[in-house]
């Protein structure tokens, strides 16, 4: 399981990731500046996430809780921007026999797995004292979140230098 050095080094790093691509953002197309803003949304609820698991209140009331429940709201609002933009895209794409079946699949796995964490956010919203009592009976569940949360954060920035990459034309 990863220690608190390590969770503030990687939400460092992430910060400067994220920073430092910003301002060439505007500049892209709709659909990757959709998918870059959803997926800050989405590191920033991973980075929650962890510092949750990690340093949450037993109370379940407590800043660890705050931040996550902030970042949860943006996970959400982050999910809804980015689904509803891409599946109307693919339904656009259909309709214009320019339907692409792989990126579909990509499209529907993605959706699945952030269900999850939805479903995850609102359990933890209907009862704060949820994760304190699955910690309590399962003293090491907080080490498989953590190792889900790094897992989700390095995906997601491997998934933005693949998007770098191709734009510059490393990838197409």
């Amino acid at each position: 399981p990863p220690t608190e050095l390590e969770v503030a080094v990687a939400g460092l790093v992430y910060l400067g990731l994220y920073s430092s691509r910003y301002q060439e953002i505007v500049q892209l197309p709709q659909h990757y500046r959709v998918t870059f803003y959803a997926s800050c949304g989405w590191a920033l609820y991973s980075y929650a996430s962890l510092v949750h698991v990690m340093v949450g209140s037993p109370s379940g009331v407590g800043a660890a809780e705050a931040f996550h429940g902030a970042a949860s709201a943006v996970f959400v609002g982050s999910c809804a921007y980015f689904y509803h933009f891409h599946w109307s895209r693919m339904y656009r794409h259909w309709l214009e026999d320019r339907f692409r079946p792989w990126f579909a699949l990509g499209l529907s796995g993605l959706t699945a797995v952030h269900l999850l964490s939805v479903a995850h956010i609102f359990k933890v919203l209907d009862d704060p004292k949820w994760w304190p009592t699955v910690a309590n009976i399962y003293p090491k569940e907080w080490h498989f979140v953590a190792d889900i949360r790094f897992a989700e954060l390095f995906l997601t920035a491997a998934a933005l230098f693949l998007v770098i990459c191709h734009l510059r034309g490393g990838l197409t």
